[in-house]
């Protein structure tokens, strides 16, 4: 059935586009929505329903750990010898390392078979 989800799951595209909109609708020009959503599906896709909060809680905490010393490294980088070119390539060091990550991250699965 469209639209029907059982407890636990969760609706990738639907959530997606949900946050995607949500930003653009409501007069926020920034992807703290999606970030929200991406957050939460990760946490519901990788852990059991009792670890979500903390999950979540520790995912975000990295998020805004990442958005604070981000800039403040890339500008640090871009004062040195190397300019821009040093923060750059970090950077695409650091997305490289998080798309191998996300690659080779398990998920639980939605309905595991009974033990023996």
């Amino acid at each position: 059935m469209v639209g029907h989800r059982r407890p636990g799951e969760i609706e990738l595209g639907g959530d997606l586009a949900r946050g995607l909109t949500a930003g653009r609708t409501e007069g926020d020009e920034s992807l703290g929505s999606l970030q929200v959503v991406a957050v939460t599906a990760f946490a519901r896709r990788a852990h059991r329903p009792e670890q979500w909060t903390t999950a979540i809680a520790a995912l975000t905490v990295a998020f805004a750990l990442g958005q604070t010393l981000g800039p403040i490294l890339a500008g640090v980088l871009s004062d040195g010898p190397s300019g821009v070119r040093a923060g750059l390539t970090i950077s695409v060091a650091i997305l490289v390392a998080g798309a191998l990550l996300a690659v080779a991250q398990r998920h639980r699965e939605a309905n595991p078979a009974p033990g023996p």
